[in-house]
C-alpha cells in the first residue's frame, strides 16, 4: 500500500522488504499509544510508594528563613542553597513495617531528607533546616562567628529545660519503649563557645532494631540546634544492610574497572587514530568544550547544583572558588574523556558499521532539518517509546517492597533551574551511555573479534554492565536489570535498525521518559515545569517529523567530514591490497616440488601493506628445477596482475625448452611496459638448478631478487648477473654447487628487515647460521626466518615489505637413479 510506503521510506529504506515496511509502519503509528500506555504503567508504579516530596524549593527555603528569625537572623542577600539526600538504609527498613509515610516514627526518621542552608555573605552567620518529604522539620541549627556573639551564661538546668522543651517538640506523640536520661557536653559544633549539648537516646516502640538520637544544643538559655538521627542497629545492619553494601561495593568495581580499561583502550586507539589523521579533532573538541561550557553555565546559575552535602563555610571564600574550580576541573576532564572516546569509537563505527554515521554527520554539518536527522531522531524516539511500555509492562510485574532509591537526578529538582539543569544533565548523561555502552566496545570488540554474533554478544555484555551511569549498580535488585535492559533496548535497537543518532535519540527518550514519569508521581510542585519540559521535547520531535517526511536526503558524501574522508581511502586501499593479497596467494605453489638431489623450502611473509612478492617452481626435463622469484614493488594490485601475467609466459616458455636467457629476454620484450610502472617496477629472476650435476643458472630482470650461497664449510658467496637495464642484452650466470651446499634466494624486503633490526647484511646472516652435514633446506629455512620474525617463523614484528625467502640444498644423486626414475 501506497500509505505504507509513505509512512516507513525514511525509515526502512527505498529498497527494504514489504515486510520491514509494513513493520516500522505499525512501530511508528502505534508510538502514541506505547507512549500512553507507559506513562500510564509508570503512573501506577509511582504511586506504589509510600511517600512524595510536597515540599518545593521555595517552600523549604520558607520554612529556614522562618527559623532563622527565631534565631533574630535577618536573611536577606543571603547565599541559599537547598539539597536532597536520600537514606536508601531507612527505607529498606521501613518496607513491609506497616507504617504509613505520615506516620510519627517515619516522619522522624524520613527516607529523603531536604537541608536548607542560609549563610551571610560574610560567612559570620548562617542557619541549616532540615525537612523530610512532608515539610516536617526534622533538624534545625545555627551559629557563626558572628552568632550571639552577647551570649550570656546560664545554669545547666535552665539549659536542660529549653533543651527538653525541643525533645518535646520533636517527639510529639510518638509511642516510646524507653526514653533514657540525657548525656550532657560541651560542643563546638555550632560554633558557639560554650554551648551545652543534651543527647537523648529513644527506643520507639513496636520498631525493633530501631533508635533515635536526639541532640539539643543550647548556649546559654537560647536553643541554638536540634536533630534527630536514625539509627539502625548492628544486628540489622550486618544482616541486611552490610550484605547489600559488599554487592554493591563489588558490582561498582567492577563497573569501574571496566569503564577504566574501556578509557584506556580508547586512548590509545584515539592516538592510532591521529596518527593516521582519521581523529574527529574537530568533534571531540566540541565535546569537551561543551560539557565544560554548561558546566561553565551551571556554575553561573547555581553554583551548588552538582556539589552534594555543603558545609556553611563553603558557600563564601576560599573554599568557595576552590569548590567552583573542582567542578570545573571534573567537568573538563569529563569532557575530555568523553571527547576521546568518541572519538576512538567513531573511526570503528565508519569502518565497521558503514552509513550508521551519516545523520549525525548531516546534523553536525548544519542539516539539522534533514530527512537524515530526522528520521533518526524520530525513529529512535518511536522505539524508545515501545521499550518505556514494556519497562512498566516489568515494573508491574515486580514487588512494590523491592523497589529502589528513586534516581539521583531527582536531587537536581532543588536547584535554582530544575528545567535547564535537568534539561542539559540528561543528553549529556545519554553521550556518556552511548561512548561506554556503544562506541567503547565496538572499538574492542570489532579489532579483537572475529565473529560477529560474539561481538555483538560482548557489546550487550558490555553495555549492561555499564547500565545506566546515573544509578549504582545493583547485581540483586530485578529493578536494576529491568532498567538496564530497557536503556540498553532503546539505545542498541535504533542503533542496529537506524543509526548512531537514533541510538542516542532513543537513549535520551527513554531516560527522559523515565525521568519525568518519575518527577510527576514524586515532586507535585515540579508538575509545571516538567509540563514545560514535555512541551519543548514534543515541539523538538515534531519538527524532526516534519524533517524526516519533508526534508532533503543527503548523500554520505556530502556531509561526511574530512577525516572521515581520510578513513574512506585508507579503508578503499586495502581493500584493494586485500584483493591484491587474494592474488598473490593464489599464484603461490601450495606445496613444494620432489626432485631428486635437492630439498626446498619456501615462504613468503606478508608485510602490513601489500608489497606483491612472488615465487614458484617447475620441474625441468633430465632432473633439473626451474625456479621464478618477483619483487612486486609495493605496488598492490597492478604487481599482482603483472607477476600473474610473467607466470603465464614463463610456463609456456618452459614447457617449449628454452633457455633462460631467452625466456627473459622474450619477457622482457612482451611485458616491458608493465614491468617498470611509473608506480612502481617489477623486477624478476629466473632460475635452473641440475639436482645431478649441481649446475645453477641465473638470469634477472632489475635489481632483485638476490642469490646467496651456503657452503657445506660455512662460506657465503653471492652469485649475481651484471645490473641490466632496458634494451641491454641479459647476462645469465652460472655456477656449480658442490653436495651439501645451500641456496638462498631473496627479495629487498630481507635486507631491509636486517637493516632495521641492525643485524648486518644477509651474508652475516648466513655466517651466523652456518651450515652442517645433516641441515636441510627446511632446517636452513627455519632458522632464517627465527632469526628474523620469530620462533616457528611467526611474525612478531610489523613488516614494511614482503619477506620472502626460498632455500635450495643440493645433495649429489647418481644419474643412473634419475634415469631409473625417469
Amino acid at each position: 500500500m501506497k500509505w505504507i510506503k509513505s509512512i516507513a521510506g525514511p525509515f526502512a529504506g527505498s529498497r527494504a522488504s514489504a515486510a520491514r515496511k509494513r513493520l516500522w509502519a505499525a512501530a511508528l503509528l502505534g508510538a502514541p499509544l506505547a507512549l500512553a500506555a507507559g506513562v500510564w504503567l509508570q503512573q501506577r508504579h509511582e504511586a506504589r510508594r509510600e511517600w512524595r516530596i510536597e515540599m518545593g524549593r521555595e517552600a523549604a527555603l520558607a520554612t529556614a528563613r522562618k527559623a532563622a528569625t527565631k534565631y533574630g537572623l535577618t536573611t536577606e542577600g543571603w547565599t541559599e542553597v537547598v539539597r536532597l539526600a536520600p537514606r536508601s538504609d531507612l527505607d529498606r527498613y521501613f518496607q513491609g513495617k506497616g507504617l504509613a509515610a505520615t506516620a510519627g516514627p517515619r516522619l522522624l526518621a524520613p527516607s529523603m531528607v531536604a537541608t536548607a542552608l542560609l549563610a551571610a555573605p560574610d560567612g559570620r552567620q548562617w542557619c541549616s533546616v532540615s525537612m523530610g518529604p512532608a515539610g516536617n522539620v526534622t533538624a534545625y541549627k545555627a551559629g557563626g562567628r558572628g552568632f550571639l556573639t552577647d551570649r550570656q551564661e546560664a545554669s545547666e538546668e535552665s539549659a536542660r529545660e529549653v533543651a527538653e522543651n525541643a525533645l518535646s517538640e520533636i517527639l510529639g506523640d510518638i509511642a516510646l519503649e524507653r526514653l533514657g536520661e540525657p548525656e550532657v557536653s560541651i560542643t563546638q559544633e555550632a560554633e558557639v563557645p560554650g554551648a551545652r549539648r543534651f543527647t537523648w537516646r529513644a527506643l520507639p516502640r513496636r520498631l525493633p532494631e530501631l533508635e533515635y538520637i536526639v541532640r539539643v544544643d543550647v548556649s546559654g538559655t537560647t536553643l541554638v540546634g536540634a536533630e534527630t538521627e536514625a539509627v539502625l542497629a548492628e544486628s540489622f545492619r550486618s544482616r541486611v544492610l552490610v550484605p547489600l553494601q559488599e554487592k554493591r561495593q563489588f558490582s561498582n568495581s567492577v563497573r569501574g574497572i571496566l569503564i577504566a580499561l574501556l578509557v584506556i583502550y580508547a586512548c590509545y586507539r584515539y592516538a592510532r587514530r591521529a596518527r593516521e589523521k582519521e581523529a574527529p579533532h574537530g568533534r571531540s573538541l566540541l565535546l569537551g568544550a561543551g560539557l565544560v561550557g554548561f558546566g561553565a553555565a551551571l556554575l553561573a546559575s547555581d553554583p551548588f547544583a552538582t556539589a552534594g552535602q555543603l558545609k556553611p563555610e563553603q558557600l563564601h571564600g576560599p573554599q568557595f572558588w576552590l569548590l567552583v574550580l573542582l567542578t570545573l576541573l571534573l567537568f573538563g576532564v569529563q569532557g575530555l574523556l568523553l571527547g576521546v572516546g568518541y572519538g576512538a569509537g567513531e573511526g570503528e563505527v565508519r569502518e565497521r558499521y558503514k552509513g550508521k554515521l551519516r545523520s549525525l554527520d548531516a546534523l553536525l554539518a548544519g542539516r539539522l532539518f534533514s530527512r537524515n536527522a530526522g528520521a533518526a531522531v524520530v525513529g529512535g524516539v518511536a522505539l524508545a517509546c515501545w521499550v518505556y511500555c514494556l519497562s512498566g509492562c516489568g515494573q508491574a510485574l515486580l514487588r512494590a517492597e523491592s523497589m529502589p532509591m528513586p534516581s539521583q537526578s531527582l536531587g537536581l529538582a532543588y536547584s535554582r533551574y530544575p528545567v535547564f539543569v535537568l534539561l542539559f544533565n540528561l543528553p549529556i548523561l545519554t553521550l556518556f551511555n552511548s561512548v561506554l555502552g556503544l562506541l567503547a566496545p565496538i572499538t574492542f570488540f570489532g579489532r579483537h573479534v572475529k565473529s560477529k554474533a560474539l561481538q555483538r554478544a560482548g557489546l550487550v555484555v558490555v553495555a549492561l554492565t555499564v547500565g545506566n551511569l546515573a544509578a549504582p549498580l545493583e547485581l540483586t535488585s530485578p529493578y536494576y536489570w529491568l532498567g538496564a535492559v530497557c536503556l540498553v533496548g532503546a539505545m542498541l535497537g535504533p542503533f542496529f535498525a537506524l543509526d548512531y543518532l537514533a541510538g542516542v535519540a532513543g537513549a535520551a527518550t527513554f531516560g527522559f521518559l523515565t525521568l519525568v514519569g518519575e518527577l510527576a508521581v514524586l515532586t507535585p510542585f515540579l508538575r509545571g515545569n516538567l509540563s514545560m519540559m514535555g512541551w519543548i521535547a514534543g515541539v523538538a520531535v515534531l519538527g524532526m517529523a516534519v524533517a524526516a517526511w519533508r526534508g532533503k536526503w543527503w548523500k554520505a558524501e556530502d556531509v561526511a567530514p574530512a577525516h572521515a574522508r581520510n578513513l574512506a581511502e585508507r579503508l578503499s586501499l586495502e581493500a584493494e591490497l586485500g584483493v591484491a593479497r587474494e592474488a598473490q596467494l593464489r599464484l603461490l605453489p601450495q606445496r613444494m616440488p620432489e626432485i631428486s638431489g635437492l630439498s626446498i623450502a619456501a615462504s613468503c611473509v606478508p608485510a602490513r601493506e601489500m608489497g606483491g612478492d612472488y615465487y614458484d617452481f617447475f620441474e625441468l626435463p633430465r632432473g633439473r628445477l626451474g625456479m621464478v622469484v618477483a619483487e612486486g614493488g609495493n605496488d598492490g594490485l597492478a604487481a599482482a596482475l603483472t607477476i600473474g601475467l610473467a607466470k603465464g609466459f614463463l610456463m609456456y616458455e618452459a614447457s617449449m625448452g628454452s633457455s633462460i636467457q631467452a625466456t627473459m629476454a622474450g619477457l622482457e620484450e612482451t611485458l616491458g611496459e608493465n614491468l617498470r610502472r611509473e608506480s612502481g617496477e617489477t623486477s624478476l629472476a629466473l632460475f635452473t638448478v641440475d639436482g645431478v650435476g649441481g649446475v645453477l643458472q641465473m638470469a634477472r630482470l632489475g635489481a632483485y631478487p638476490r642469490l646467496l650461497v651456503l657452503s657445506r664449510d660455512g662460506g657465503v658467496t653471492e652469485v649475481a648477473p651484471k645490473p641490466h637495464r632496458a634494451g641491454q642484452p641479459l647476462e645469465t650466470v652460472r655456477a656449480v654447487l658442490q653436495p651439501g651446499d645451500s641456496v638462498l634466494i631473496y627479495t629487498d624486503g630481507l635486507p631491509r628487515l636486517l637493516t632495521l633490526l641492525e643485524e648486518g647484511t644477509p651474508q652475516d646472516l648466513l655466517r651466523r647460521i652456518g651450515a652442517g652435514p645433516s641441515s636441510t633446506a627446511a632446517r636452513l629455512h627455519e632458522l632464517v626466518l627465527e632469526r628474523l620474525i620469530g620462533k616457528g617463523g611467526k611474525r612478531q614484528r610489523d613488516l614494511a615489505d614482503d619477506l620472502t625467502a626460498v632455500v635450495v640444498r643440493y645433495e649429489a644423486v647418481e644419474r643412473a637413479r634419475i634415469e631409473d626414475v625417469a
